[in-house]
């Protein structure tokens, strides 16, 4: 019935010896872990249907994957093909369908189809399958044949018998199918001893019999112990597999002795304890095999044990946790006992680390089951585990934030102090000097390592500063703490595992909390946090309630510079309403960011349809901007979020030029905004930005002329972003029968960089595709039709993280591949 293409797909891995070797291997450097297998997934972990040693699969020359039952590979009968597998040519890729890099890089716009000077290819493999006639079929899904222990094994795994219980319960798990050879082809092996956490604990009364009857379900739903507990724990992503056979009831004769047993299982997202190397959270397989033991037709006994196999942490190839949680009927209350145990499939010079954190991890879980099992028989809702503490725990939007309004908000403003130790054999620390530190050598940084915008003077001075050298804006003052070690209301903050000082140590500049440790043995970098508290001063000015930032800006003399003098007798006007705006300074000092000597021009004398300037200019000059500004609806337009208008500088102010009935109208504000960032190495996704506009409008007899919008852009996290920033001016000018559109834009560098050459072309090709774009957006702007978004960035990054976590078959079912 099923005539239409299914296909899944692999991604085959391999690295060069040294840069000198022609030969490529699958990746063996340490920390290449499970990229070792070779065979993996669009995440670069181990594929789910691998078959085989990781040995033997990474010298196989085609995928070593085996479909569920009930799927076969169709062959291809084309030549190159290996058992229905097919190399599928990526982007850019080179012959054989190879694409390198430096490392292995998760974004797609990191690998190049050139070899020289790479280190690691990767190509795609494909493979269409297809039912098989004979596949079993479980309310429209193909239930997976999964092995079972053997009833041998079982009965061994609950400590032979056990008040006269255990004989029943195997009996009753030989009855549902369970068979094997003595454990062969079974179950995740069982530890050869288990560690005892919680033992005759006694909880208050459960009804065993309701929560048997719900374990037991066809489908787990709201109300199964299990999955309450799974969702209780912050685990995601749950999706639970039929039964491997119907669950199966024995009688055990003339004591009236019965038991119940199946197995399933449950594929989830489980979050991960902050540790070195390792992700936020991590696929997992949890096979789950209940038994519950009756007399006399009540549940005397449950007992449920849980193998949890991760896929995503570094060496989860090489272990895996089995729990065991027993409930037991008592007078009066219900006994609770929990044991775990860790099983290591290989060697690992890291297994004394994997027991010791499972061992802290088991005995949290055990606090958090007795308190799940207190409140779910007093009919509560269990309170959900804690989060584990993380960078990444914040949003997004409030890492963004700009830091008047951080401050606003919380009254404190936190800072980041940076230092590099010179070598391992020195004890001397000094602010980051390292070429690729960047802005990291400011010394004094944001949360994510950039200069903070409040930074007062130079590189040199600031590095060596002892205190954070930043300056509120106008309106704002430190709270002086008048505690030791405090310095003009600075102090530092003791952060978790911190050492003396307050101190944080790891082997570099990582982002994630989890990878700083409190002992500085073996690292080059550490950190420390400072908080000072700010408090209103009465002398605030206040614009609608928010302090308005007091923004240095151009003089006049520069403004008229950057009009190019008097231009049809309109600059000397424009400049003129500047200096009512209250734009005053000595020739450019403590002004607007600089402007490039020289300007690019992009569009000249463009003509796009008649645009109403009146209405425009209008509602540029508006005192809050909003849906129909033609800038903040340009932002819109090109992807720009969490956008955050300013309040003007000063109130935008007028002029009338006199007797030739010139005027113009002028104002500055700024926009703190989040901008997407085309691909490049090392480059974010997005950056946080400020863009200060200055707006010039030139009306003659009432009517307006020219609009003129002038905009520096200061990115803040890219590479180099301190090094440079990028000025726009667009030009409107009203003509007959239409309007007459320029563009100009330059690059102001504010220091030397080894790289600017390549900034240069980057920003260049930037700015020829925005022109064209604000082309389009104008010519639609005037037919009165929305503008069209401007196309995402292609990356790899782009896909959900939903989708990446899907299980093959699902991908496969949905996506056809």
């Amino acid at each position: 019935a099923m005539k239409e293409k299914r296909y899944i797909e692999v991604w085959e891995l391999q690295r060069r010896l040294t840069l000198f070797h022609t030969t490529w291997t699958a990746p063996f450097l340490p920390h290449d872990g499970t990229k070792q297998w070779r065979w993996v997934t669009r995440t670069y972990t181990k594929h789910e249907w691998t078959q085989g040693t990781q040995e033997a699969v990474a010298k196989a020359e085609a995928p070593p994957l085996e479909a569920p039952a009930g799927w076969r590979a169709k062959s291809l009968g084309e030549e190159g093909s290996k058992g229905g597998w097919a190399v599928v040519d990526t982007p850019g890729c080179h012959e054989g369908g190879w694409q390198y890099a430096v490392d292995f890089y998760g974004s797609d716009s990191l690998w190049i189809g050139i070899p020289s000077m790479c280190l690691c290819r990767r190509r795609l493999w494909r493979c269409t399958f297809e039912p098989h006639s004979s596949s079993p079929d479980v309310g429209g899904r193909v239930a997976p044949q999964m092995p079972l222990r053997s009833a041998a094994v079982a009965a061994r795994c609950d400590g032979g018998k056990e008040g006269g219980k255990a004989p029943a319960a195997a009996e009753a798990e030989a009855a549902a199918g369970v068979t094997g050879g003595g454990g062969g082809g079974c179950l995740p092996a069982r530890p050869a001893a288990l560690i005892t956490l919680l033992e005759a604990s006694e909880v208050p009364k459960l009804d065993l019999k309701e929560e048997v009857d719900k374990l037991f379900a066809e489908e787990w739903s709201s109300g199964c112990l299990v999955l309450d507990l799974l969702s209780a724990s912050d685990v995601s992503e749950i999706e639970v597999a039929p039964w491997a056979a119907a669950p199966a009831a024995t009688d055990g004769g003339a004591e009236g002795e019965a038991a119940r047993c199946g197995t399933r299982q449950v594929s989830a997202r489980l979050v991960v304890p902050p540790a070195p190397m390792a992700p936020k959270t991590t696929r997992a397989t949890i096979t789950y095999r209940v038994v519950a033991e009756e007399k006399a037709s009540a549940v005397e006994k449950v007992t449920i044990e849980a193998d949890f196999v991760l896929h995503d942490t570094p060496y989860c190839d090489c272990f895996h946790v089995h729990e065991q949680i027993c409930l037991q009927a008592a007078p009066g209350g219900t006994v609770l006992a929990k044991k775990f145990g860790i099983v290591f499939s290989k060697k690992t010079f890291v297994q004394s680390m994997i027991e010791s954190n499972t061992t802290a991890q088991q005995k949290k879980s055990a606090d958090f089951l007795m308190d799940f099992l207190r409140r779910r028989a007093g009919g509560e809702a269990a309170v959900a585990a804690p989060a584990s503490p993380s960078a990444g725990s914040k949003s997004s939007a409030a890492q963004s934030q700009s830091p008047l309004e951080a401050m606003k908000e919380k009254r404190y403003i936190e800072v980041w102090e940076l230092q590099r130790r010179l070598t391992l054999f020195h004890t001397t620390w000094t602010a980051p000097f390292l070429p690729h530190d960047g802005t990291k050598q400011w010394r004094w940084v944001t949360r994510t390592y950039t200069k903070h915008e409040w930074t007062q003077g130079t590189q040199e001075a600031v590095a060596k500063a002892e205190a954070p050298p930043l300056e509120a804006p106008a309106g704002w003052r430190a709270k002086s703490l008048g505690e030791e070690g405090s310095k003009g209301g600075w102090a530092v903050v003791d952060t978790p595992g911190c050492h003396e000082g307050g101190w944080q140590y790891a082997v570099d500049f990582y982002g994630s909390d989890s990878l700083w440790i409190g002992i500085p043995s073996m690292c080059l970098c550490r950190r420390r946090l400072w908080r000072c508290t700010f408090e209103p001063h009465s002398s605030s000015p206040d614009v609608g309630g928010r302090v308005a930032p007091q923004m240095p800006l151009r003089s006049a003399a520069v403004a008229a510079r950057c009009d190019g003098g008097k231009e049809g007798g309109k600059a000397p006007a424009a400049a003129e309403a500047e200096a009512a705006a209250g734009v005053t300074g000595g020739g450019g000092g403590g002004c607007l960011p600089a402007r490039p000597a020289a300007l690019i021009t992009l569009l000249e004398a463009s003509e796009v349809p008649k645009l109403d300037l009146k209405e425009e200019v209008d509602k540029l000059f508006a005192e809050e901007w909003s849906s129909g500004c033609l800038v903040l609806d340009l932002l819109s337009a090109s992807d720009v979020s969490e956008i955050e208008v300013a309040p003007w500088a000063a109130a935008p102010a007028a002029t009338d030029g006199g007797a030739e009935g010139e005027a113009a109208r002028c104002g500055t504000r700024q926009v703190s905004a989040r901008l997407v960032v085309p691909p490049a190495p090392m480059a974010p996704k997005t950056t946080r930005a400020t863009i200060t506009y200055r707006v010039v409008a030139e009306e003659k007899a009432s009517a307006v002329e020219k609009v003129t919008i002038e905009a520096d852009f200061v990115l803040h996290d890219t590479p180099y972003c301190d090094c440079f920033h990028v000025h726009e001016q667009i030009c409107l000018q009203a003509a007959p029968g239409g309007t007459v559109l320029a563009k100009k834009f330059g690059i102001v560098f504010s220091k030397k960089t080894f790289v600017q050459s390549m900034i240069e072309s980057n920003t260049t090709a930037q700015q020829k595709k925005s022109a064209d774009f604000l082309m389009d957006f104008l010519r639609r702007r005037a037919g009165g039709e929305a503008a069209v978004a401007a196309p995402a960035s292609p990356s790899a990054g782009s896909k959900s993280s939903a989708a990446q976590s899907q299980s093959p078959l699902e991908a496969m079912k949905e996506k056809r591949y």
